[in-house]
Formats: C-alpha cells, structure tokens, sequence
C-alpha cells in the first residue's frame, strides 16, 4: 500500500513539474496586467517549481522576467543590458519594471490629456469662429446673418 502511494504520488509530482514548466516557458505579460502582477506571477511559479525540487536561480527569474515583455518593452531591455553588472539584481530589476510602467502610465495619460484638449479647441466655435454654424447661412437684406 505505502509503496502505492508513493508511486502515485512521485507520478503526480513529475505531472505537476511538467506542467508548471510548461507555464514557465510561455507565460508572457499580459496587457491587462499591471507590472507588478506580471512579477508576482512569475516569483510564484518559480516558488511552486522550488517546492516541487527544481532549481530556479535570480538570475533564471531575471531573464525570465525580461523575456516575457511585450516587444514596446524592447528599450528596457536594452537600458538593462548596459546596466553595470554589479547592480543587476532581481530586487533592482523589479523596482526598475515598475518605476518604468510609472512613468509609461504619466506619459500616456498626458499625451491623452493634451489630445482631449487639441479637440475641444478645433471643434470650438467662437463668435468670429469659422467653424461656427452660423458663419454658413446667408446674409439677410440688412447684412446680418439669420
């Protein structure tokens, strides 16, 4: 019996482990999640894959975690690569993802800004306006518009 189950169980460890691993190898960041979200996914598989004996290094999450960016994220990498090697560690590498998404995330909401304003002034229409309705109807007998 005891030698059963433990035959059962190392066959749904090596199921698990192929799974995870097939996780590891194609998980990328998904648009809808924020950085931060993105590196817990990661730090937890690589905690499971721990748990079931496998040996993830920093470095193996490091590269995992620049790997599964989305190819606007391809600046970063190069930024990282010319990171002097003393400071590529995993904690540096997530601090450094996230501040980036901050300021990724200020930029497009300014650029947003600046558009909604751009098209409230074109479609304006002022007294003297061109674009105003009533600079298309016809003058009237006294010079004035109807």
């Amino acid at each position: 019996m005891r030698d059963r189950l433990k035959e059962l169980f190392e066959g749904k460890s090596q199921i698990n482990i192929h799974l995870l691993q097939h996780k590891w190898y194609t998980i990328t960041k998904e648009e809808s999640d924020d950085m931060a979200t993105h590196i817990a996914k990661i730090e937890d598989l690589a905690y499971r894959l721990k748990g079931l004996g496998e040996t993830i290094s920093d470095s193996t999450i490091m590269v995992k975690l620049l790997l599964s960016l989305p190819p606007s994220w391809s600046y970063f990498l190069s930024a990282w690569e010319s990171t002097p090697e003393s400071e590529r560690t995993l904690v540096n590498l997530k601090t450094r993802l996230r501040l980036e998404e901050s300021r990724m995330s200020a930029v497009a909401m300014n650029e947003a800004g600046t558009a909604l304003i751009t098209t409230r002034s074109k479609n304006r229409g002022g007294r003297y306006s061109q674009n105003s309705d009533k600079s298309k109807k016809p003058l009237g007998k006294r010079g004035k518009r109807a």
